[in-house]
């Protein structure tokens, strides 16, 4: 069977969070004994989902899973542990465990959105950081994301 996460509530407008939706599609492939969970044309912005046994995540062209920026919307009971001592950095977009007959076909593209800025508020508030000093224009001006003084940028209001 086919089950399209728009008939479950997802919105590929790229600014909606579709966690639950996309979970809800996979959720009931899985239920009615597998089957394939189709991602239509759009962007769809999620956190973590959960692949189980028998459900193959298949994308049509135009498609994007796009991961939250929101590190809240990342599950914690994944417990992959790559990153010794630092647990709150152990998220995953998608997920599997004991899960057989799952994979992820088609054409989409799966962005986890991992660039550098993604969480770095939060994260380093989290992990007791202090941010790395900045010159005031560039608090003032709140620099785009291509335009901050760690990140190698300069521009001459990072600079001043």
């Amino acid at each position: 069977m086919r089950y399209n996460i728009r008939d479950f509530g997802a919105v590929g407008d790229g600014a909606t969070l579709n966690t639950s939706a996309v979970q809800k599609a996979i959720d009931q492939c899985h239920a009615d004994g597998g089957g394939i969970v189709a991602v239509a044309q759009g962007r769809y912005l999620t956190g973590t989902i959960y692949l189980k046994s028998h459900v193959v995540l298949e994308g049509m062209a135009g498609a994007v899973l796009a991961g939250s920026p929101n590190i809240a919307d990342y599950a914690t009971d994944t417990h992959k542990q790559m990153y010794r001592g630092e647990g709150r950095l152990d998220r995953c977009l998608i997920f599997a465990r004991d899960a057989t007959g799952i994979g992820i076909i088609g054409n989409e593209t799966i962005d986890g959105q991992g660039h550098r800025v993604s969480f770095p508020i939060l994260l380093r508030r989290q992990l007791g950081k202090r941010s790395p000093s900045r010159p005031s224009s560039c608090q003032a001006a709140r620099p785009t994301a291509s335009c901050r003084p760690w990140s190698g940028c300069r521009a001459r209001t990072c600079l001043e």
